[in-house]
């Protein structure tokens, strides 16, 4: 963290890779990121050099006002972790990509920060790849919001996303005519 105490200020895109990332120390010294990309990594074989450890910071941050684009990279073994909330919190948001999450606690994420923060009033565009346990009814509180201009979903091997679901979906909000989302499905079941 001492590189970050020195230049995060200056900071308005970073990328991390680690096995373990302290949000709250991000959000303190990077205050004016408008981009950040976190690729979550397995901790190291104990042969190899230890991956970096989480050192939780004493006092919750405030969300980064400035960051637009969040991007969360997680291997295949990937759980969200429930310190991300603040990131997905952020006020500006107006891109987020989710890559490889498994486990039930993505969608209770992102709902959590949009029920409880009233959250992503400028999110335009929402990616997930390769998120398995994800549902199209998880998203639709998101989706559906119409207090967010959401414009594009992507989808790109998310097993519970059914293509047919997904297209049954477009059918129906075309009648009501409530919002006009472009989706993009790639590697979707068709069942």
């Amino acid at each position: 963290m001492p590189l970050l105490a020195r230049h995060g200020l200056k900071l308005s895109e970073m990328t991390l890779k680690l096995s373990s990332i302290d949000v709250n120390a991000i959000v303190r010294l990077c205050p004016n990121l408008e981009k950040l990309s976190l690729q979550f990594c397995l901790p190291q074989k104990p042969k190899s050099r230890p991956c970096a450890r989480l050192q939780q910071s004493p006092l919750p941050a405030l969300p980064l006002k400035r960051l637009k684009t969040l991007n969360l990279i997680y291997n295949e073994l990937g759980f969200v972790d429930k310190r991300i909330f603040s990131l997905l919190s952020c006020p500006a948001l107006t891109s987020v990509r989710v890559d490889g999450a498994n486990g039930r606690t993505l969608p209770t994420l992102l709902n959590n920060v949009l029920i409880e923060r009233h959250a992503f009033p400028y999110l335009e565009e929402l990616k997930l790849d390769r998120c398995r346990d994800i549902t199209l009814e998880d998203l639709l509180p998101i989706i559906e919001d119409a207090t967010n201009p959401l414009k594009r979903v992507s989808f790109n091997m998310c097993k519970g996303i059914h293509l047919k679901a997904v297209v049954e979906y477009q059918q129906r909000m075309k009648k009501t005519q409530l919002k006009k989302v472009e989706y993009t499905c790639r590697g979707l079941a068709t069942f």
